[in-house]
């Protein structure tokens, strides 16, 4: 930048054109502080003029790296100026020791509306990265336990500023995302995240994970799921299999088969039947003569 930057605010309007003004200060503007002063990367913004006051509630954040005299002291500054053309009142909000090789990340959350915010080194200069936006978090709900055979469900979660959130799966192997429509894959913990990237005007949230459990149902109720039961729609704790069949004695469909317990039913040879049936028949005639 050619245009020579005061540190007075009142200076900074022959600067605007050649400094590309915000309409919001979600976009910190970037006022570099005459390098006789020690400042490194100072941000301004003037008063009497709302498109370029910092509203209660926005968050400053300068990340320090590299200073040129380790180590050093960064700071962050916020105050106000009492007219156009007055130097701001500031106050140190948070200061850190910036070493060599060293990040320093200074932040506040603006509790009124400010006219000003510097943020500097005390010894040298160092490369500052500035950014002045609003905080966004997400509320996702806990997702209940679900089961194998219940298919796709759609979670619940979103973020206090309206942006859109995505939903990513960690566990694919249990369960896999679309969306914000979860399917189950297999038995086991499932977790899900949420993010929200931010924009111009809100820094990215903090992800928040969920987890919960995926099995397999159980439709009898007797403690044993419907992949293992033998006997899936009869209650059969003991999962007893006395024919070996691989169905439950429970669902064994002969009424007097092995798996019932029932005695044997004897067996006669023929030629005792037709036997028996003779002496029947010679029976039946006798007493037809005594009756005579």
């Amino acid at each position: 930048m050619t245009c020579f930057r005061s540190a007075v605010v009142g200076f900074l309007a022959s600067c605007w054109a050649t400094d590309g003004w915000a309409v919001r200060s979600t976009g910190c503007q970037d006022i570099d502080g005459a390098a006789f002063t020690n400042k490194s990367d100072v941000y301004y913004q003037q008063i009497n003029n709302a498109r370029y006051v910092w509203g209660a509630g926005e968050t400053i954040r300068a990340t320090w790296t590299n200073p040129t005299n380790p180590p050093d002291t960064a700071r962050l500054l916020i105050g106000s100026s009492a007219a156009s053309g007055t130097p701001a009142s500031t106050t140190d909000f948070d200061n850190a020791v910036l070493g060599a090789g060293g990040t320093v990340v200074l932040e506040h959350t603006l509790t009124q509306a400010r006219t000003y915010v510097g943020s500097e080194l005390d010894v040298q200069n160092g490369d500052v990265v500035l950014a002045c936006k609003v905080l966004q978090t997400i509320a996702f709900n806990q997702p209940a336990d679900q089961k194998v055979q219940d298919g796709n469900t759609n979670l619940v979660a979103s973020s206090n500023s309206g942006l859109a959130v995505t939903f990513a799966s960690t566990t694919p192997g249990v369960c896999s995302m679309a969306g914000a429509t979860m399917t189950p894959v297999a038995t086991g913990t499932c977790m899900v995240s949420v993010s929200q990237a931010g924009n111009g005007d809100y820094y990215p949230a903090i992800s928040v994970s969920r987890t919960f459990t995926i099995t397999n149902a159980d439709s009898d109720g007797d403690g044993t799921d419907d992949g293992s039961d033998n006997c899936p729609l009869i209650a059969n704790a003991d999962q007893l299999d006395t024919d070996t069949d691989g169905t439950g004695d429970a669902c064994d469909s002969s009424v007097f088969g092995a798996d019932q317990h029932a005695l044997p039913v004897p067996t006669v040879p023929t030629s005792w039947l037709i036997l028996g049936a003779v002496l029947l028949a010679l029976q039946g005639g006798f007493r037809r003569q005594l009756n005579r």
